[in-house]
């Protein structure tokens, strides 16, 4: 704000200030910037990072309480009866929904799934992608290995079934071929 040389007596009566009032009210009164608040806070050895800590804690979670908060209002926008008006030249309809159109339905799960998803994320979460994969192919290779466990276990010589790794990297295969990916660590 300014170049402004601070007395000691200023510095405490912002420090006084910030305890009871925050670092905004303390830069206001005083005239100068929250950093230079908290410059002379750190000075005084007064600011606890672990305090700081579980501020930024509390904060989070509130802040994913009110994420939620609008999670659960769209679910019952969901399910609400709608009020509707429609205009046609100089006329005015009222109608009343039992639902709201599929359209407005699509928009509230839309809206919902990013609120979960900002949820995740500020909890250090990934968020996951589908990927769509064609049913009668999966089928097919779900029959072939189900194939092959069955030859394996009524051979005649009885060979192992394959291990927990085998099937991993049957699947990988799999999904290899499916995604067209061929750094994979197959043989």
């Amino acid at each position: 704000m300014s170049n402004r040389v601070y007395s000691d007596e200023d510095k405490e009566h912002a420090i006084r200030i910030w305890q009871k009032r925050g670092v905004t009210a303390a830069s206001r009164e005083i005239g100068c910037s929250t950093q230079t608040i908290y410059n002379w806070v750190d000075e005084a050895g007064l600011r606890n990072y672990q305090d700081r800590e579980s501020v930024y804690q509390h904060k989070k979670e509130r802040l994913n309480y009110h994420l939620m908060e609008r999670v659960y209002f769209l679910l019952r926008m969901m399910k609400s009866p709608v009020e509707a008006v429609a205009t046609y030249k100089e006329s005015i309809t009222h109608y009343h929904l039992d639902l709201p159109s599929a359209q407005d339905q699509k928009n509230y799960a839309i809206a919902i799934s990013i609120l979960l998803d900002r949820i995740a994320l500020r909890e250090g979460d990934p968020t996951s992608r589908v990927e769509a994969i064609d049913a009668n192919i999966m089928d097919r290779k779900l029959l072939d290995l189900a194939n092959e466990l069955a030859d394996r276990a009524k051979g005649d010589d009885m060979q192992e079934l394959p291990s927990e790794t085998d099937i991993s990297q049957i699947l990988r295969d799999f999904e290899d071929e499916n995604t067209g990916d061929t750094s994979g660590d197959s043989p």
